[in-house]
């Protein structure tokens, strides 16, 4: 793929996860919270939220940096 695609991709990518963002560690706040059935009721979702919100950084970096 040539750089300027590449490139222009990559923007597209990083505008989709920033739109998205709260959408899809919501998602994953659901799955977890299904998943786990310690966290059922017993732990706040808001932290949770957090701890899903900053993995996110994490893995949009590591996407995003290729």
């Amino acid at each position: 793929m040539p750089a300027e695609l590449r490139d222009l991709a990559r923007a597209h990518l990083i505008d989709l996860l920033d739109r998205e963002r709260a959408a899809i560690v919501d998602a994953g706040v659901d799955w977890i919270i299904g998943q786990s059935p310690d966290l059922q009721g017993r732990r706040p979702r808001e932290e949770t939220w957090m701890l899903v919100d900053r993995e996110f950084d994490a893995y949009r970096d590591l996407v995003v940096a290729g």
